[in-house]
């Protein structure tokens, strides 16, 4: 019993004690293929990471009040929404891209605003509608090193969508969804790879638990494999109970999708802020890979994922041709697992109907084929651990405990109102 007792206080002490988790940068992971991205967290600051990363670069992002010149010289390429970090980029020599009106002015591009005013986004034949309500856009003047895409008013006139300065790219504005943000990632792109390579589109059926409902899982196998539309699961990571049945029949229906051709990559875990930390993220991470490999289930990376769009998306982007065409960033239209048959029906057809070139993701790493052998899973698997018992038997003697002392309480309350009851009838009996 003391034992118990001494187990559960230290055992209270640590949870007391455990330190906060937080987010470090890598010094050493600042290679020079990283990009340093500067902007206030509410400028879009995550939309701008998923198109950095789409173009096959790591990113670092820090707020203004964290950034510092001294930064500049552990990245190569500087992607920025504000002017003090551009002018510090110029004195630098990195390679920059500002991003926005509050990122300029950058030197050598003249801007015109526009507000309240209808556009359209073109670019390699492809073309979208949007609204301005008040924006600057940059004019295509003799001074400029190249520009990139076209915005068109419904007066005739044209704007480079974006441009590229003496010393810096420039994109005065854009939407974070649709044409706009493609044609961001494709600039992007251009400017760090060098070329404007056409990218690849998947199909991605993201965050999927050992929870959700793998008979539906499945069934988006089958449909898919028949229309031909290969697609990317994206599973959330496992880090205990990797024994259970339930993990088995996940790594089962994982594996029939890998037979109908579909990819499985591992989501990157979810960590809240200040989260404490049992145990270093890096080691449940591995824990979770090996479950799989040992499973059978080839992870494939997603380190750097793929532009995430929505079929509405592609459906408000106009082509010139029948067939859709290449986007000139890599891109994955994203949906969650469908609820009902009617929704996985709408999503096939949508995909058909776009007339799409949809990539298989795995045929990046190897084209090897996975066979599909279902295993029997052992239906009486056992879940009390001996260590469950041993809390049983501490609670079990610490209610005992607690049921004598109240027990002795009210004995003693009780005797004390019998010995007050007779000291005041003899004082009563005394008068």
């Amino acid at each position: 019993m003391r034992r118990g007792i001494t187990f559960i206080a230290l055992f209270l002490a640590v949870l007391g004690f455990v330190p906060v988790f937080a987010h470090a940068v890598d010094t050493e992971a600042q290679t020079e293929s990283m990009v340093l991205l500067v902007c206030d967290e509410n400028n879009g600051q995550a939309r701008l990471e998923e198109l950095i990363r789409a173009c096959g670069k790591s990113v670092n992002s820090v707020s203004e009040t964290d950034y510092g010149q001294e930064m500049l010289s552990d990245y190569s390429y500087l992607v920025t929404t504000l002017a003090s970090a551009y002018r510090d980029a110029v004195k630098a020599d990195i390679p920059t891209v500002c991003v926005g009106e509050n990122a300029g002015p950058v030197d050598g591009v003249e801007t015109l605003r526009l507000e309240n005013a209808s556009i359209d986004l073109e670019l390699d034949g492809h073309s979208q509608a949007a609204f301005v309500q008040s924006g600057l856009f940059a004019k295509d003047t003799p001074g400029l090193t190249d520009t990139y895409g076209q915005v068109r008013t419904i007066d005739g006139r044209v704007f480079p969508f974006a441009v590229i300065g003496k010393n810096a790219a420039y994109v005065p504005w854009y939407q974070a969804d649709g044409l706009s943000a493609v044609m961001l990632g494709g600039f992007l792109n251009a400017f760090f790879s060098g070329s404007a390579a056409p990218g690849r589109m998947y199909v991605l059926i993201d965050e999927v638990y050992a929870f959700s409902d793998l008979d539906m899982l499945t069934r988006v196998a089958d449909r898919f494999y028949d229309s031909g539309i290969p697609f990317i699961v994206r599973v959330m990571p496992l880090y205990d109970n990797l024994d259970y049945p339930a993990f088995q029949r996940f790594t089962q229906a994982l594996l029939y999708v890998q037979s109908k051709g579909g990819s499985v990559a591992l989501h990157d875990p979810f960590v809240r802020a200040y989260e404490s930390e049992r145990e270093p993220l890096a080691v449940r991470k591995a824990r979770a890979e090996t479950a799989f490999a040992e499973a059978g289930v080839k992870l494939l990376d997603m380190s750097l994922p793929p532009l995430a769009i929505r079929i509405d998306d592609i459906q408000g982007i106009k082509s010139a041709s029948l067939n859709f065409g290449t986007l000139p960033v890599d891109t994955m239209i994203s949906y969650t697992l469908f609820e009902t048959d009617t929704d996985l029906d709408e999503a096939v057809k949508a995909l058909n109907g776009a007339w799409l070139t949809l990539s298989s993701y795995k045929a990046k790493f190897s084209e090897e084929d996975t066979i599909f052998t279902e295993k029997k899973i052992d239906a009486d698997y056992i879940f009390r651990k001996a260590e469950e018992t041993s809390f049983k038997r501490f609670f079990t003697g610490a209610n005992q405990i607690l049921v004598i002392l109240v027990s002795v309480c009210v004995g003693v309350f009780a005797l004390l109102l019998i010995i007050g009851h007779r000291l005041y009838r003899k004082k009563f009996y005394k008068k």
